[in-house]
């Protein structure tokens, strides 16, 4: 515990006039150093003695630490060089089938380590049907296929490829919607999870609207599905409400003649603008003019398109 306290020397001068000098201010207290190392990590996966069927072995601790918390794990294999990580796994790639035991120790925010923990696995190579590196069971819970990446490229934009999203067991194409207070006009580029569309619903002040151009009417709408526009609105700034979710089968925007409330979810073009007379978007409680020649939509963002000639747009990544 600290206190502080402010104090003010006063001076007399020989006339009897107070000179007062600059307020110091003196902090006291105690304080602890951290001594001790967090407990002995435990395995969570693969588990003691359990078989891994995988492109790459995953090994994953965990550990516990009172006072400075966990801040990393240093993970050892014979013959194969030490990783020192912030993460509580790591990740070995180009591994023979084969039995293997691994160790593993805790370390947290002042440096103290923990004992080393040591448990054994089974590791066979395979569950990569397509060869690219990642877990088949991963790519059909994320993108509901085989073939829609390769590993290399980063299907949710934010800054981490699929591959090391693969590794890290996160979701590869989640997405963290930031609305501001008012009316927001959204698109979302994946048909949301049951959990995602609750998430949605549930931070909005509002139904959530879609528009049906066949019927020219608003619809409340509970579970989203991917590149329609939707009209949400919060009361005060809401951010970081995680959407997640499989992206659609093809790259089309489709469009009915008069007015369509859509968007592609993700930054992209349309092959073609031929009788799109109008694109426009809502910012800071207004609507803007889009230019359609070189028309790029934004990430999460809804878009009204006045269409006269029906039918799909080809979304193409932008250059």
């Amino acid at each position: 515990m600290f206190r502080s306290a402010v104090y003010t020397a006063v001076a007399l001068c020989l006339i009897g006039l107070a000179l007062p000098a600059e307020p110091i201010t003196v902090v006291s207290g105690v304080f602890t150093v951290d001594r001790t190392p967090p407990t002995t990590p435990e395995a969570v996966k693969p588990a003691d003695g359990a078989l891994l069927i995988s492109p790459f072995l995953r090994l994953e601790a965990t550990a516990q630490d009172a006072l400075s918390g966990v801040a990393g794990y240093q993970f050892e294999m014979a013959g194969l060089p030490s990783q020192d990580l912030d993460t509580p796994y790591a990740v070995y790639r180009g591994l023979a089938d084969g039995d293997y035991t691994w160790s593993v120790r805790a370390r947290d925010a002042a440096g103290n380590l923990s004992e080393w923990a040591s448990f054994d696995c089974q590791f066979a190579l395979g569950g990569d049907t397509d060869e690219d590196g990642l877990p088949d069971a991963w790519e059909l819970a994320c993108f509901g296929r085989l073939d829609f990446t390769d590993g290399t490229v980063d299907s949710d934009q934010d800054g981490v490829s699929d591959l090391l999203e693969a590794e890290a067991e996160s979701h590869g194409f989640e997405f963290y919607l930031t609305l501001a207070a008012g009316w927001n006009m959204v698109a979302l580029p994946c048909d949301t999870t049951v959990d995602s569309a609750a998430s949605l619903v549930a931070a909005s002040d509002s139904p959530v609207w879609s528009w049906n151009a066949g019927t020219l009417r608003y619809e409340m709408n509970t579970a989203p599905p991917a590149r329609a526009g939707l009209w949400v609105f919060v009361s005060e700034f809401t951010e970081a409400i995680p959407i997640s979710g499989t992206p659609p089968d093809d790259d089309l925007l489709r469009l009915e003649r008069g007015w369509n409330l859509v968007g592609s979810g993700l930054p992209a073009a349309l092959d073609s603008t031929d009788g799109i007379e109008d694109i426009i978007t809502w910012v800071d409680d207004g609507y803007e003019l889009r230019d359609i020649a070189d028309f790029n939509s934004e990430l999460l963002q809804g878009y009204w398109m006045y269409v006269s000639l029906a039918g799909d747009r080809t979304l193409l990544q932008p250059e």
